[in-house]
């Protein structure tokens, strides 16, 4: 099994469990996610990413590829785009942060929905 399934199975059984939790906040923001630490902020990069490009393949956008290149390519890669993703939480600390990884990730590669 390719590291980017194995990965992105982890991630949507971990999600199903710990994110129905936040959705009962008030407000979930990313300042909430950038005052955690550094391995639970990529652990959760990781995650919307990865459902960023599920939404995508399941959308037959071309946007999965890019996106699959951007984030999961390399261990280095994905250290260097958790630092970047960071960057702009830091920016928008207001706003949900799926939210921002989204508009980070359509910026880079496209749509992440259906092109038709």
């Amino acid at each position: 099994m390719r590291y980017t399934a194995r990965v992105l199975a982890g991630a949507m059984i971990t999600a199903a469990m710990v994110l129905p939790a936040q959705a009962d906040e008030d407000k979930f923001t990313a300042a909430d996610v950038l005052a955690w630490d550094e391995k639970t902020q990529d652990w959760y990069f990781e995650v919307a990413t990865g459902m960023a490009t599920v939404i995508a393949s399941r959308s037959q956008s071309p946007a999965a590829g890019c996106i699959n290149d951007w984030y999961f390519a390399t261990t280095e890669i994905r250290e260097l785009r958790n630092e970047e993703i960071r960057g702009v939480l830091r920016e928008f600390v207001d706003y949900h942060p799926s939210n921002v990884i989204a508009a980070l990730i359509e910026k880079e590669c496209g749509s992440i929905g259906a092109t038709s």
